[in-house]
């Protein structure tokens, strides 16, 4: 069974303006190389929903919050689950 991946409004400004970022730091075709390497991982994590790691932030509504590394050489970015959100 093939599972989808709902991507709310807000994920989709934050994927768009970090696209936009890396555009401007090192040109369109890395920040298109991001844009394919964040589907490639959604994929994994629809898959793999328990791959990644909790987070200790401090902060009460980010407790816990599951993140996974994109791609490499994309290891700075970070997709960031709420458990509400998390794929299923």
């Amino acid at each position: 069974m093939s599972r989808a991946v709902r991507k709310s409004e807000e994920f989709l400004a934050d994927l768009d303006a970090q696209f936009r970022w890396y555009e401007g730091q090192a040109g369109w075709d890395f920040a298109w190389r991001y844009l394919l390497a964040v589907d490639a991982a959604l994929g994994r994590l629809v898959e793999q929903p328990e791959l990644g790691w909790r987070r200790n932030f401090t902060h009460p509504e980010l407790r816990n919050l599951p993140c996974w590394v994109v791609a490499r050489p994309l290891n700075q970015a970070w997709l960031k689950l709420p458990a509400s959100q998390t794929p299923t």
